[in-house]
């Protein structure tokens, strides 16, 4: 069924990715200007020689994705495509790297691996994200990487350093990972110390902390400047402590709602889709059975690993003043995924036959939905993707000697 997964995902990642979304967003043509900058000159606009961080508008920006994109725009030239194409692709391999984590972690359950492979390409979180120009899908795909690296560790430390390698680049793509791994890491190891510090673990821990001190250095030298988190990700500056702390709590709760992940979008139209959720409103059900199963297998390995991202993760976005941010709490589409798996196959084992009729049904219903909301009603959002900047521009480069008056009051507040 993974090759089945791969067949759904390529096409509704990939199918008319320059004209959907529609519009070149500023953050695409932010990184895609950075990108064509560093190709030419090998350095950024601002004339910085291959910058570890890079400068955006207002923000200090994790680097690895325009630096990938400069290959993408080296193999494609300067395109929206170009651009998108690292997460569109990123988000094809997060398909093969869901199935394998899943693997790993329930080798007996051999239709969970499929059931999460499936998942993951038909919702509209991960299509969203995997069809856009900047960061947020492969940073998610690197720290779902690591996840699968870092469990096999624990039976072949080896895989150690490449668990280190990946959740190290995910932090140098996005926000959310820089806060979210090292929480998720120290956690890891109190909970699963028995099967980390081994004797013949440690070799290999020794060279993983190594690797990851060298590859942090330039992490640890901005970590007290606002470059390292932006102000964004700071709840209610102006309330009290106290204040703060009812707060945060407020919106750690709705981050692991499933009203806000199975029914009400992300209030920002320019980060989600049209009339739908992260996840489409009928995965509400394997996600509770999941939710259920994984509450009474408690004390199993793989299902404190579980429980360790979906509690873990929540708390980047859950430290913002946004309301629902879908781009800040990606993340947590990997653990969710997990329990919705875990739950279809619960389902299975209940209903018998009738399963693969009712699953087939609703994947197909899935797609044809996602096929509908993404090319048929995101257009109308056109607005919000700065839509029509490149007609403007065609026209700015034929009345050269003109002066155009340019009116963005119609745009979304920053």
């Amino acid at each position: 069924m993974l090759v089945l997964a791969l067949a759904v995902a390529i096409p509704l990642f990939f199918y008319q990715l320059e004209q959907h979304p529609p519009g070149f967003y500023i953050d695409e043509a932010l990184v895609g200007y950075s990108a064509r900058s560093l190709q030419l000159t090998g350095k950024d606009e601002w004339g910085k020689v291959l910058p570890f961080f890079l400068r955006f508008y207002g923000s200090y920006n994790p680097p690895l994705y325009t630096y990938l994109t400069v290959i993408s725009e080296m193999v494609f030239g300067l395109t929206v495509f170009s651009v998108r194409f690292v997460s569109a692709l990123a988000g094809v391999i997060g398909a093969v790297l869901i199935y394998w984590l899943v693997s790993e972690l329930w080798p007996d359950k051999k239709f969970s691996a499929a059931f999460a492979a499936l998942t993951y390409v038909t919702t509209p979180w991960v299509m969203f994200y995997a069809r856009i120009g900047y960061e947020v899908n492969l940073s998610m795909v690197l720290l779902l990487a690591g996840l699968a690296c870092l469990w096999k560790a624990l039976k072949r430390p080896p895989w150690y350093l490449a668990a280190t390698l990946a959740l190290t680049l995910s932090a140098y793509t996005a926000y959310a990972e820089r806060l979210a791994v090292p929480i998720f890491l120290f956690l890891f190891l109190v909970i699963f110390r028995q099967d980390i510090f081994r004797r013949q673990s440690y070799p290999w821990l020794s060279m993983s902390l190594i690797l990851g001190l060298v590859l942090n250095l330039p992490h640890f030298y901005i970590l007290f400047t606002p470059a390292f988190l932006p102000k964004a990700m700071e709840v209610a500056p102006n309330l009290s402590e106290i204040g703060r702390l009812r707060e945060f709590i407020a919106q750690y709760s709705n981050y692991l709602s499933p009203v806000s992940l199975f029914f009400r979008p992300d209030p920002d139209p320019q980060r989600s889709l049209p009339r739908l959720a992260a996840f489409l409103p009928w995965l509400v059900i394997p996600y509770g059975f999941g939710l259920i199963y994984l509450w009474r297998q408690v004390k199993q390995r793989p299902v404190k690993f579980v429980w360790l991202m979906l509690l873990t993760f929540a708390l980047p976005a859950a430290l913002t003043r946004d309301p629902f941010a879908s781009h800040r709490s990606f993340p947590l589409v990997i653990p969710v995924i997990l329990a919705v798996s875990l739950g279809l196959e619960v389902i299975r084992k209940k209903i018998g036959r009738i399963f693969w009729f009712l699953f087939f049904i609703l994947l197909f219903v899935g797609v044809a939905l996602l096929s509908y909301v993404y090319f048929g009603l995101l257009p109308y959002r056109a607005g919000v993707w700065m839509a029509g900047y490149d007609k403007l521009a065609q026209e700015v480069r034929v009345h050269p000697q003109s002066h155009f008056l340019i009116d963005q009051n119609r745009l979304k507040p920053s």
